[in-house]
């Protein structure tokens, strides 16, 4: 990573030292840092380049919370929590967990299974490592690369009044809760934290999609 100068991207060394090998990639981050954006920019790149599309798979994610403006429907399926539990015992998603909200609603996230040939990205939240005992299955995180996008709270809330509008109108409370999750917190358990924003914003995008093609050459 050194020799690639992936400014945007801080290895922590001790963490990843932990880790024997890797089964799958997760993005966490609190809402907001970007995790969206910097997986359709991999996602992008896969279409045109066949040593990524060979290595990696980006799988669809589904999600019991009501669809919203502006929601990715590229990345995102939303259900009911019937249909999600109806999907879990059919196998047809794969890891899921639990994601706490405002007061005490709960709602539940997972995948769409992936080709066992290749190494799945998921985008998923802070939930995977909040509620960790949720995680199904319960041994994947011990072989899963952990990214942590990192932006700064004050960031987070002018991008929340830019993009979602009807949030904060509609749903105050959850609003306030999103917010309260500080995008640091996560930084101390992953294995790479990208810094998406400032100077570094400009770099991000580029520099996984660097990333990724120097696993997937290690990979073949």
């Amino acid at each position: 990573m050194e020799s690639r100068d992936l400014s945007s991207i801080r290895l922590r060394a001790r963490n990843l030292e932990k880790l024997k090998q890797i089964s799958d990639i997760i993005f966490v981050g609190s809402s907001l840092v970007g995790k969206t954006t910097l997986v359709d920019a991999v996602r992008n790149a896969m279409k045109t380049n066949e040593t990524l599309a060979s290595v990696f798979q980006i799988p669809k994610r589904v999600i019991t919370r009501p669809q919203r403006a502006n929601d990715n429907l590229v990345e995102n399926q939303f259900v009911t929590a019937d249909e999600f539990e109806k999907m879990v015992q059919c196998g047809d998603i794969g890891l899921h967990w639990v994601r706490k909200m405002e007061g005490n609603r709960e709602e539940r996230y997972g995948f769409l299974n992936v080709d066992k040939s290749k190494i799945p990205i998921f985008s998923g939240n802070d939930a995977i490592i909040n509620n960790k005992e949720s995680v199904m299955p319960s041994d994947l995180l011990e072989q899963s690369l952990i990214i942590a996008v990192y932006s700064p709270d004050d960031l987070r809330d002018e991008r929340m009044r830019q993009r979602s509008p009807d949030l904060i109108k509609d749903k105050p409370e959850e609003v306030k809760y999103r917010l309260s999750d500080r995008a640091i917190n996560m930084c101390p358990e992953a294995h790479l934290v990208v810094k998406n924003f400032g100077r570094y914003q400009n770099l991000t995008k580029e520099d996984l999609v660097r990333l990724f093609s120097l696993i997937a050459e290690l990979k073949s």
